[in-house]
Formats: structure tokens, sequence, C-alpha cells
């Protein structure tokens, strides 16, 4: 006779009856029966291994508050148990993540990484955390499970000395405007081990409807230094302007008030005119030097258009982009003495409604 109890059996009592009968008879004369009690016991199981940092309580780990620390614990079945292992770290005060590194085999290893919040242990004072590992076998009673505690000694950051500033543009800054996208590199650096640094953008400059588009945006990238990107795409509503740009970064290291540092940076942006200018002389001889009358530093400019009067009010000439006044006029060259014009510019702009502007002046022809 044989038989299999299945797991659900497991640390339990069966009563497993056998009767016998002599078929030979046609009267049941003899029917004797054997009763068997049965216990489902554990295959054998036996202990496992844990593996943490070794911080006792005589020689504690001394954390800093807000600095991120990890660490790996690892659980090893050496005896081969078989079946799911787990890792419990508990429930301290402060957050916390675990993350699985291998299961594969015969053990299990995490990564458990932390930081102590401000306010939530006493600085100086021993902390107990305990870690707690097991494994569930199949079919089997579990070993008993394993437990380490680690002692965690939090300390504040010994001085927290405040961060510097640097720029990559002199200050004040001059600006031109041409279309393009302006940029500026600002970098914090903390001269302590670790910093939390933040940053805060103040003032006008980088609100979205600075002068329709002129506004400035930042990107932050790395930690400590940490480095910002500031670049707008400046337009001619914001031309012959000087305004400042301010940027102030903040160190939410230390625990205390008193060592929360906060410097700020303040670059001044000069800008450019956007529309034209004409000179005041020309002379159109063919020596190719100064020959055409059209306007110039055009930075920003869209379109133009030029008209050019002669003492008598008679136009003279009138011309778009690319169109230059040679001295000619429809019946000939045009005597030297002075001409006015009105220039016509239509500007680069951002969002907001169409720019435009006339200069009116006078110009001297010499031959």
């Amino acid at each position: 006779m044989c038989f299999k109890p299945r797991c659900e059996a497991l640390n339990q009592w069966l009563t497993l009856i056998v009767e016998v009968r002599d078929s030979l008879s046609c009267a049941e004369l003899h029917r004797p029966y054997d009763t068997l009690q049965l216990f489902i016991q554990s295959r054998p199981t036996y202990p496992i291994a844990l593996f943490s940092p070794p911080w006792t309580q005589d020689s504690p780990f001394a954390p800093t508050f807000q600095h991120p620390y990890c660490f790996f614990v690892t659980l090893r079945d050496t005896a081969h148990n078989g079946g799911t292992y787990f890792i419990d770290v508990g429930q301290p005060p402060f957050p916390f993540t675990v993350q699985v590194q291998d299961s594969a085999g015969d053990s299990l290893r995490v990564q458990v990484c932390f930081t102590i919040a401000c306010g939530s242990l006493p600085p100086g004072q021993p902390y107990p955390w305990v870690i707690q590992g097991g494994n569930r076998p199949a079919c089997a009673l579990a070993p008993p499970d394993v437990m380490d505690t680690l002692w965690l000694l939090p300390q504040n950051l010994p001085q927290n000395r405040p961060p510097t500033l640097s720029r990559d543009v002199p200050n004040p800054w001059p600006a031109e405007i041409t279309g393009d996208t302006l940029c500026y590199t600002l970098t914090i650096i903390d001269p302590d081990t670790f910093a939390l640094l933040s940053y805060t953008l103040i003032g006008p400059p980088f609100s979205p409807d600075f002068y329709h588009g002129s506004h400035f945006t930042a990107s932050a990238s790395g930690h400590n230094p940490l480095s910002l990107r500031l670049c707008a795409q400046l337009n001619c509503y914001a031309q012959g302007l000087r305004f400042p740009a301010i940027v102030c970064a903040e160190d939410t290291t230390s625990c205390d008030p008193s060592e929360r540092w906060q410097v700020c940076d303040t670059l001044w942006i000069e800008t450019h005119l956007c529309h034209g200018i004409l000179p005041n002389v020309f002379t159109p001889n063919g020596d190719g030097i100064n020959d055409q009358l059209r306007p110039y530093h055009l930075a920003g400019v869209m379109a133009w258009r030029l008209q050019v009067w002669d003492r008598w009010g008679r136009l003279t000439f009138a011309g778009e982009w690319g169109q230059e006044w040679n001295g000619q006029t429809p019946h000939g060259p045009a005597p030297e003495g002075t001409y006015f014009y009105l220039l016509e510019l239509r500007l680069l702009s951002g969002s907001g409604p169409l720019l435009r502007f006339e200069r009116a002046g006078s110009v001297t022809l010499l031959r």
C-alpha cells in the first residue's frame, strides 16, 4: 500500500482504515479491520543566513541629516531549503526604498536607500533599525526567521557654507535682437561635500507676457554644480531697454535655518535698437565705396521701404529690400546736394501686434 500526502495535510493527524473481506463464503462471517494513525510531518529545514552592514550599537553608522545613503542586504539559503525568500527592513520614521538586485538561485539581495529628514530623529542619539529575513519552503515548515539590528547615530551637518554663482557673460550684457535665441549660463557651486540646491527666477523677464514673448526660460542640469541655461528669443518690443534678470539660489542642505543660505545673481541686459540706420553722406562715383544709399544695422528688421525727395519735393527714388539708391534718377545722375528721405521699417516681433517704425532725415550726395 502506497500513498502520497498533499501539502495541505502538513502537520496533521490522518486515520487510515483497512478492511479485509473473505469472498469465498456466501456469509460474511469474517471482516477484520486494521486502523493506522499517521502524522504528516515536515521534511527537515535549516536556518538561513542574513548578511547586512556591521553597524552595531558599539560602532554605529553616523549618517548626516538629508544626505542620501544606500546599503545592501543579502539573504542566503545555505542548506537549500528552497521556496520563496523575503527581506523586511522595518518601518523607520524616515523615507526609504528597497530595490531587489538579485533573486536567482538560493539567495535574495536587495539595495536599501534612505534619507533621514530633519526632525525625524533626534541628532546624536542611537536608533535601532531591525532587518528581518526568511524563506517559505514548499510542503515544509519554515525555518526560524533571522534578524539583525543596524544602529544609526544621526548627525547634523558640521558646517554648511553658502554656494557661489558665476556667469559666462559680462554685466551689463549688451544684447542684439536678431530673431535668434539668446542664451547665457549660470553655474551654482556648493563648497560642501553634498548639497540640496534650488533656484528661483525673479522679475518680469521671466514672465511669459514680457514684451510679447521676449521672456527668459531656464533649464537645469546637474546637482552640484547646478547649471542653469537661461534663454530668450528677444523681439523688437524689447528694443533699447535695460532690465534685470534676477536668479536666486538657495541651499537647503542644513537642518539649521540660520545656515539655509540664499545668494542671488542680478544680470542687467541692455538691448540694442532694432531699426535700421541711414548714413548722412554717400558718394555714388563708381569707386566701389559708399556708392549706394541703403539702411544698415538691420538686426530685427523684417522689411523696409525707402523714399527719397530732392529739395524741391520731387520724388527721386523709391525702393524696398535689395533696391538701394545708386544716385540715379529717371532723368540721369542726381546732382550733388541735400536730399530728404523717409525710411519705413517692419520689425521682427513676438506674439504682439505688428510693429512698424518710420525714420525721416536728410542725406548729402557727393560725387
